[in-house]
């Protein structure tokens, strides 16, 4: 798959898979309306993630609702590898699956998986875009890994977790 994007429209997701219960309403709301104004007021029209449980799903299912609703929306998973899901629970699966047929397209960061591979796929999403959504509330993993890779490849990093928490009031800024 050829991905021929102006990295300025292009926007990616990061976070973990385990969203705390009580934190799930509020960080749907905000990404929701994160999204909303990445589209609406600054043009963003492709969204990568990463195809995991928890955040990366979040913000796919808003993504295409975001598209059902306003149209002109792109949605790519990238994957680490094919088969990476093969232990998850039977309706986690299902849900990758059913989000696979309804984004505009996906890609495997590898044929297989190697140590690392989790790593370069999360490299592959930000290399592609100019912003980057988080949720992180962790200093290590994953996450963290990916957050701290797009600061400093000079990526806007949005951290979602500062704004539910109450840190944060600019919408365009994550100190």
């Amino acid at each position: 798959m050829v991905f021929d994007f102006s990295r300025d429209a292009v926007c990616s997701f990061t976070g973990h898979r385990d969203l705390p219960p009580e934190k799930r309403d509020a960080l749907r709301s905000l990404l929701r309306r994160t999204l909303r104004t990445l589209a609406l007021d600054r043009g963003m029209s492709v969204f990568l993630t990463g195809g995991a449980m928890g955040f990366d799903r979040m913000a796919a299912e808003e993504v295409l609702a975001l598209r059902e609703r306003y149209g002109g929306i792109r949605l790519f998973l990238f994957l680490p590898f094919p088969g990476y899901d093969a232990k998850w629970p039977r309706g986690e699966r299902a849900a990758l699956a059913d989000l696979l047929k309804k984004a505009d397209g996906s890609l495997c960061a590898a044929d297989a998986y190697y140590p690392g591979v989790y790593f370069a796929r999360d490299r592959m999403l930000v290399n592609l875009s100019s912003v980057c959504v988080s949720y992180l509330e962790k200093t290590r993993g994953g996450t963290f890994y990916t957050v701290s890779y797009a600061k400093d490849a000079g990526i806007e990093v949005i951290p979602l977790a500062n704004r539910i928490a109450g840190r944060y009031n600019d919408p365009g800024t994550d100190a």
